[in-house]
């Protein structure tokens, strides 16, 4: 069977795609914190972190196309100039200073414990200490929109009855919240979910026509604008500026939306990549403003909580919400647990200790040991005990401990069977213990203001202001133009902001 090449994504498809994955849990804290720190800075402030993270996801498109093309043609710098600016001259000749092994980007998916495009770079550029930066931002990013979810569900939960008025109520909540997730999260294909997450994108959109419609209502009638723009309070800094870098950050989805348009010159991403940060960076602006404006002092950690009760509406958006973002988790824990099962078990998405089939078994228990070609009898048994190495497939240390027990004639098929239910059951168990160690924390970071402060300040300036930066000047050692450098710089100086701000004054009261 002939596969045939995916066809091209087209922009408009990409714009969407890229927004899809920005808009999330992050806009609806956006108004109070935005009102907490002033909305004389958070107004600007948005704005220019949208901008340095769509500079931030173009800084590590130049890094692929560095490697991918100084591997290709490792003597042409005046190519890899037009893709990224990189080559130098040295005593009157062009050459490209960076040693980059492996030209094929596959042949990284084992030592990146499939973690994707941002770990391949960070190991090209640093080795296992780049594998291990973008480890931590990606899983810690995905713990925090799983974090988000569990916050927003419980706060949406108990703001109604019965559980409301119940003593213990956010504690049955949570209860019955992650025994819903464990169930969820026992399924290692996630495909039938997936849809779950364009499903997302139409709730948010309805959630923010609910917000202009009630908030409009506040402002008209008669108590007029609630909000005030000053004074600017640099004491909850943190929390503005790491839920600004939670909403929009889409570093991750970017570089997948990039490979899937296949373009010729990179360049031609930028429409792209402009468009879909310059709509998100104004709506964005325009909740954090508009909501705070309408609401004030009152407004919720989440917006919607503002809305009238008693609204057949907003209590059907609350209630779509909520079972949206319970099976969202599932997929946004997905890569940790793959990163996980990869690291611990050696088996990556898509794989699992697969029994041979029987045909081939009895197929290969019927050659005769008395062959005339003992080498060919060596071989095949050599090759049936040595581990597949082949790309895409890794096998665990145990693997041929458990094929010869599994094809000892005298284990029975009831034995073999029992050894794959138990095999089966570790498996369940250790998802298991990854959901409710999921939950537990959640519960010490109850409210979303705290969640996506900590996540944006750490995990995401990680892979959005640190591995772009660092990698593109490990790359390109003393080839770097001054604008190269002064790129570099801000990201460099956004990433430790973030941290200081994150450490110094994101609250979780």
């Amino acid at each position: 069977m002939v596969l045939k090449p995916r066809p091209p994504l087209p922009n408009g498809l990409a714009i969407i795609t890229v927004l899809k994955g920005m808009i999330g849990t992050g806009v609806l804290g956006l108004p109070y914190v935005c009102g907490k720190v002033g909305l004389a800075l958070a107004t600007p402030g948005m704005l220019l972190t949208a901008l340095i993270g769509a500079f931030s996801v173009w800084r590590l498109i130049q890094c692929k196309e560095f490697i991918k093309t100084a591997a290709r043609y490792p003597i042409s710098a005046e190519l890899v100039r037009e893709f990224s600016g990189c080559g130098r001259k040295h005593n009157g000749q062009d050459y490209i200073a960076a040693e980059i092994p492996e030209p094929v980007f596959e042949s990284d998916s084992q030592e990146t414990y499939g973690l994707g495009p941002l770990a391949v770079v960070g190991r090209r550029a640093f080795g296992g200490w780049g594998v291990a930066i973008a480890g931590f931002g990606i899983i810690a990013s995905q713990l925090g929109f799983a974090l988000s979810y569990v916050a927003v569900v419980v706060e949406t939960a108990i703001s109604h009855e019965p559980l409301k008025s119940l003593e213990g109520g956010s504690a049955l909540a949570r209860t019955l919240l992650c025994m819903v997730l464990c169930i969820l999260c026992t399924f290692r294909r996630l495909s039938t979910l997936a849809w779950f997450s364009g499903a997302a994108l139409l709730i948010y959109i309805y959630l923010l026509g609910a917000l202009i419609y009630f908030g409009g209502g506040e402002l008209s009638s008669g108590a007029g604008v609630r909000g005030t723009w000053l004074p600017i309070k640099l004491e909850h800094l943190g929390s503005w500026f790491g839920t600004a870098i939670f909403a929009q950050e889409a570093i991750v989805i970017s570089q997948y939306v990039y490979d899937d348009m296949q373009l010729s010159r990179p360049v031609d991403f930028l429409p792209v990549l402009l468009s879909s940060f310059g709509i998100s960076a104004t709506l964005f602006t325009f909740v954090g403003a508009f909501g705070y404006l309408c609401y004030g002092s009152d407004i919720q950690q989440v917006f919607y909580l503002n809305f009238p009760e008693d609204s057949i509406a907003v209590v059907v958006g609350e209630v779509v919400l909520c079972v949206v973002l319970v099976f969202s988790f599932a997929l946004q824990m997905y890569p940790v647990m793959s990163f996980m099962e990869a690291s611990l078990f050696g088996i990556y998405p898509g794989e699992g200790f697969e029994e041979q089939p029987e045909e081939e078994s009895e197929s290969e228990g019927s050659q005769s040991p008395s062959s005339d070609s003992s080498g060919s009898s060596d071989s095949s048994d050599r090759d049936r005990r040595e581990p597949n190495t082949t790309r895409g497939h890794r096998e665990p240390p145990d693997q041929e401990m458990l094929e010869y027990s599994f094809e000892d004639p005298l284990m029975t098929a009831p034995i073999r069977l029992f050894w794959r239910c138990m095999q089966g059951l570790c498996y369940v168990l250790f998802r298991w213990i990854v959901v409710i160690a999921t939950c537990v924390a959640a519960a010490f970071i109850p409210n979303l203001s705290c969640v996506s402060g900590y996540s944006g300040s750490f995990a995401m300036s990680a892979i959005g202001f640190f591995l772009p930066a660092l990698c593109h000047h490990r790359l390109k050692p003393g080839i770097a133009t001054w604008k190269d450098n002064l790129g570099n710089l801000i990201l460099l100086m956004a990433g430790i902001s973030a941290v200081y701000f994150g450490v110094s004054s994101v609250s979780c009261d």
